[in-house]
């Protein structure tokens, strides 16, 4: 049975009630000094809950005016995740955006990352982008994913930001002690396996795969892989994270062994370049540390 027709003057009320308020929420809204993205994801969500009360009342006004197949219940559009506007048959589409934009911005810190250790004659060169995401969203553009471990011992961190950084801080801990107990800087191969003890011993509860460089007095150059769960790979060249799979064709074609240091640079910028254009996770700049015997240099590029 069709409504008494003064329904409509209510549902042409509500969509005026719901038009006034998207015209308050737009006219009070001011971007602070410091873009926050919290703010920013507030505002979208008043003006989806806005044009979601516009659009019922529109779709109530059609059903009474005899137009079938008119959804009533739910908004005319929802925005998906790629910002494609769409028609939506069913569901609480404003809910499930809110979900999906709260999820983004409360989600772990993730680096995503591209990050390279190379060896060549007389030291090392280690390479990373410098993205790190929340969700779909970009987090930091110019983070620093080469730590220091030691004066000549770096760590490359790929994977949770949070779980890579408290590791690195303990292991810079505990090699300081080693330093001091010991009264010499501790070599990279004891820095490693380091890393790889406590990466195995929380396997379980780490998300971070890692490349452990340097140089020391006793071996020279070395470069250590240390993946999820606490494996130690000592390799002339490494490579990890989420754009190392568009590079190990790379590798394959241009690595070869006693590069000076000036054409290990360039590779490792140039493959960290070519991860950057691929992978949606790695971005930003090119950071690079050059560790050989009296020089450390870093560089971005």
């Amino acid at each position: 049975m069709r409504r008494p027709p003064q329904s409509a003057e209510a549902h042409v009320q509500s969509a005026k009630s719901a038009a006034d308020r998207l015209r308050s929420v737009l006219q009070n809204f001011s971007l602070p000094p410091k873009l926050d993205l919290q703010e920013v994801a507030s505002l979208l969500i008043d003006v989806i809950r806005c044009a979601d009360g516009i659009a019922v009342a529109v779709g109530e006004l059609a059903r009474e005016a005899g137009f079938e197949g008119f959804k009533t219940t739910e908004a005319a559009t929802a925005v998906n995740r790629h910002g494609i506007v769409s028609p939506v048959d069913d569901g609480d589409h404003v809910s499930s955006i809110m979900d999906s934009i709260y999820n983004d911005l409360n989600a772990p810190h993730s680096m995503g990352t591209t990050i390279i250790g190379v060896t060549y004659d007389g030291g090392v060169v280690l390479g990373a982008d410098s993205r790190t995401s929340t969700g779909m969203y970009v987090a930091n553009r110019a983070s620093d994913k080469i730590t220091q471990l030691t004066d000549n011992v770096y760590i490359c961190r790929s994977g949770s930001a949070a779980d890579s950084q408290v590791l690195s801080d303990y292991v810079r801990y505990y090699l300081h002690q080693h330093t001091i107990q010991l009264g010499q800087p501790a070599t990279v191969k004891v820095a490693a396996n380091l890393v790889r003890m406590v990466s195995y011993n929380n396997k379980n509860m780490l998300q971070t795969g890692l490349i452990v460089g340097g140089w020391d007095k006793y071996e020279g150059g070395k470069i250590y892989g240390i993946p999820l769960g606490g494996t130690l790979l000592e390799q002339p060249f490494t490579i990890g994270g989420s754009g190392s799979s568009y590079l190990y064709g790379f590798f394959d074609q241009v690595w070869k062994e006693g590069m000076t240091q000036d054409e290990a640079e360039k590779l490792v910028v140039k493959a960290v370049s070519l991860a950057i254009a691929r992978d949606g996770a790695s971005g930003g700049v090119v950071r690079t540390v050059t560790v050989s015997t009296f020089l450390i240099m870093q560089y971005s590029s």
